[in-house]
């Protein structure tokens, strides 16, 4: 007597007489809907502001992430290399 209960040659027998594959190919599994068709993400605004004597705002940008605002930030309002490093990026609510 096995210590685990069935082995697979009995499940597998079961499984025919009950009429439940256990085992299906990968061109016949189900797909889960979330992996179908995923969307690019969406873009946010975001509000860019500087800091001089004290923060002023500059514009809005919309873009996936931080990083990308601060780039497009700084390509769309010809920002210099110095005030690049000055600058405070917030994503607007929606």
């Amino acid at each position: 007597m096995r210590p685990f209960g069935i082995t697979i040659l009995q499940r597998l027998r079961r499984s025919d007489e009950v009429g439940v594959t256990l085992i299906q190919p990968l061109n016949q599994r189900p797909v889960p809907p979330d992996c179908e068709a995923r969307q690019p993400p969406r873009p946010k605004t975001w509000r860019v502001s500087i800091f001089k004597k004290r923060l002023e705002y500059v514009g809005r940008v919309q873009a996936t992430d931080k990083a990308s605002a601060e780039l497009l930030a700084a390509t769309e309002f010809q920002l210099k290399d110095h005030e690049r490093t000055r600058l405070f990026i917030e994503e607007v609510p929606v």
